[in-house]
């Protein structure tokens, strides 16, 4: 009898046994995707129920489907929603202004062979699949991160060339434009192209750009100097990319394939109108995804190439540096930041891109950095123009401030931030702030002899906002240096944050600024961006609408403004001859090969009625000039033009300048013959088309 009793209750048990023991899992790991307005923050599994913690955002409203189900991934049963909390089943319900609303979904219990689900939202269209109850915890998916393969640095470790990449892309049965993104800071525009087209844009290292294909962007690698050869056929859904790099780019568009046709559209961002505690979880749980997917792609494809797992890993947590440093921004003091958080930061800023370019996200995140840095213990943005020209006066050797005296100016201006931030209910009011009030009257003190010492009170205004900008150029370069990244990589990152940094004020800076932001950078291409910006800005303050040229030649006047005025005027010195006209740019390594066939053609026409015009796009004058003696493009039939970008802009759009280098032919009348004339290196062809105009 007790034998038969124990076999009961074994038999009940294996019969209760189906139903999950108590397991518990925040931001669970799911294999797809497919909505941006719904998530699962946690999933408890019991005997009882299977209930998932989850989040809507995004939207203004949103219905939870009574036939929404999760369905084992092992027996394939159905488990039915039986209520929810927080959300009505059934009914439209409008989010609030915060933009996200938590919701708690209860179903059917989970037979416990079902360690993964899929959640089929119903007619909502919310699909989960590969809903996973295995924990994984962050750091051990991090450290797994960097035990992959053999590669434990950069493979892409290279010094910053100067250089331009070359895209020649072909598009056949499809109306649907291409879209070239370039590298963020090199460009101001995107270019979108219907046709066959080649384009030729500047970069300083392997380097990342996309093409984009109707709501598709692929990423493509490629190095100074490369050539891109693209076929869009609309007939297929994928681009042919044909690069130098064959096996990367290959394992490249593999796995971005796999990712976006199958994989998580979840995103850092999503929760930025959230609380920071809640940010960050939901932070944690998409880098953990993101990872652990690649992870196992990796895992399943033993061909994969080792760099295409570095490009790939290293821009995830770029993007969620880049978040996560945005969202301290809210912070009023660094301690409220939760700790996890802190770390994770710590730890991710130790394996961004190498070299930056590679990354989308890397620009970004040093803005957000830089920003976050950049702003007070409370979340006040105060300038002291006092402050900022005893330092600058300091730092050029003018005065020598003591130790205690730069104290005191940051203690100032801190003080002096509270107050205001207690009167804007920036902070609570507490006891502890107010003693940190009391004590500006000493500091104030201190502070006023400092300033009567030095006579601050001398410097003219404008003089000491020039130091504030100075100032912010020198905390820039200082912050970025504090990540201490690879010497060309730091010289890169300066270089573009005080590009931006200048180019953000819209008007020229005196050479004072400028000799501070180029300390260092003179010799290194990126950082001549900033020369090339400040003076491209004087000329548009001065109103100057100036040509630049070897020879005598008439100044334009600012009516010639108007692409078909512009090119009459400076085509009309030269009727009765044959123009042919360049459009290069310093930048453009095929450009600079074709000016070296230059000489050749010359030879050959030498005494005939022909005159070279050459138009430098997007050059810095002293480069250009460098760049004509050394090739000797100088003589009393070659004139050069390097016009404002306004100037230049409207005589390529004028004439459908799309690629560089372009070559342009005239008649003698001034008529035009074609706009896409023979290149210097076919001398043949283009030799006979200048002699059909001659005769």
């Amino acid at each position: 009898m007790k034998k038969l009793f124990l076999t009961l209750i074994v038999a009940f048990a294996t019969l209760c046994g189906f139903a999950q023991e108590s397991i518990s899992v925040e931001y669970p790991y799911y294999e797809t995707i497919n909505t941006r307005f719904f998530d699962i923050s946690k999933v408890v599994a019991d005997k009882e129920a299977t209930v998932l913690e989850v989040y809507f955002y995004a939207v203004d409203n949103i219905t939870v489907d009574a036939d929404a189900v999760l369905v084992g991934n092992t027996t394939g049963k159905r488990y039915k929603l039986l209520r929810s909390e927080g959300v009505e089943i059934g009914q439209a319900t409008n989010l609030p202004e915060s933009g996200f609303m938590k919701g708690v979904l209860h179903f059917e219990p989970l037979d416990k062979e079902d360690l993964s689900f899929d959640f089929d939202g119903g007619k909502s269209g919310w699909n989960l699949k590969g809903v996973s109850l295995k924990e994984y915890s962050l750091k051990e998916v991090i450290g797994k991160d960097k035990k992959w393969g053999k590669v434990t640095q950069s493979p892409f470790i290279g010094n910053y060339v100067h250089d331009s990449i070359r895209v020649e892309c072909e598009i056949k049965n499809s109306n649907e434009p291409v879209v070239l993104f370039n590298p963020f800071g090199f460009e101001d525009r995107d270019s979108e192209f219907t046709d066959d087209f080649t384009y030729t844009f500047p970069v300083f290292n392997a380097t990342c750009f996309y093409l984009k294909v109707g709501r598709k962007a692929y990423p493509v690698l490629a190095w100074p100097g490369d050539t891109v050869k693209v076929i869009y056929d609309g007939n297929n859904s994928v681009p042919e990319i044909m690069v130098s790099d064959t096996v990367l780019q290959k394992s490249i568009m593999e796995y971005y394939s796999y990712d976006r046709e199958n994989g998580i559209y979840d995103s850092p961002v999503s929760y930025n109108l959230s609380p920071l505690s809640l940010f960050y979880k939901y932070t944690e749980g998409t880098l953990k995804r993101h990872l652990i997917r690649l992870q196992k792609y990796i895992e399943e494809h033993p061909g994969f190439d080792e760099r295409a797992a570095y490009f790939y890993r290293t821009n995830i947590k770029a993007e969620h540096l880049d978040a996560m440093w945005s969202m301290l921004r809210r912070c009023k003091r660094e301690e409220e930041a939760p700790h996890d958080m802190l770390m994770l930061v710590k730890e991710l800023s130790t394996d961004i891109p190498n070299p930056l370019t590679l990354g989308r996200y890397t620009i970004y995140m040093l803005k957000s950095y830089v920003s976050y840095r950049d702003d007070n213990d409370l979340g006040v943005r105060i300038n002291w123009p006092d402050k900022a020209a005893l330092l600058e006066q300091d730092r050029l050797g003018v005065i020598n401030l003591s130790k205690k005296e730069k104290r005191t100016l940051d203690e100032y201006e801190y003080l002096t931030s509270l107050g205001l931030a207690l009167a804007m209910n920036k902070v609570s009011d507490t006891i502890s702030a107010k003693k940190r009030v009391e004590r500006l009257e000493s500091v104030d003190k201190r502070y006023t002899q400092i300033c009567e010492k030095y006579k601050v009170d001398t410097l003219p205004l404008w003089n000491k906002q020039n130091c504030m900008l100075i100032g912010d150029i020198m905390k820039t370069r200082r912050y970025v240096e504090d990540l201490h990244l690879p010497a060309e990589d730091c010289k890169y990152a300066i270089s573009l944050l005080t590009y931006n940094q200048l180019a953000s004020e819209e008007k020229s800076v005196n050479d004072t600024i400028i000799s501070a932001a180029m300390e260092g950078l003179e010799d290194f291409a990126p950082a001549q961006l900033i020369v090339e910006q400040n003076n491209y800005l004087r000329r548009l303050e001065a109103g100057e609408l100036e040509v630049r040229y070897l020879r005598n030649y008439a100044d334009l006047t600012p009516e010639t403004l108007v692409a078909d005025s512009l090119l009459a005027t400076i085509l009309e010195p030269h009727r009765g001859k044959v123009v042919y006209a360049d459009f290069w740019g310093s930048w453009c390594g095929p450009c600079k090969e074709q000016l070296k066939h230059m000489q050749a053609v010359k030879d050959e026409l030498k005494g005939k009625d022909v005159v070279y015009l050459y138009f430098a796009n997007n050059t810095p004058e002293d480069v250009r000039q460098v760049i004509v003696k050394k090739l000797g493009l100088y003589g009393d039939n070659i004139f050069h033009y390097n016009l404002p970008y306004e100037q230049q802009e409207s005589i390529e759009r004028l004439l459908g300048v799309t690629r560089f280098p372009t070559f342009i032919l005239f008649d003698k009348n001034g008529n035009l013959v074609s706009s896409d004339a023979p290149f210097p290196q076919h001398i043949d062809a283009l030799i006979n088309e200048i002699n059909k105009c001659l005769e």
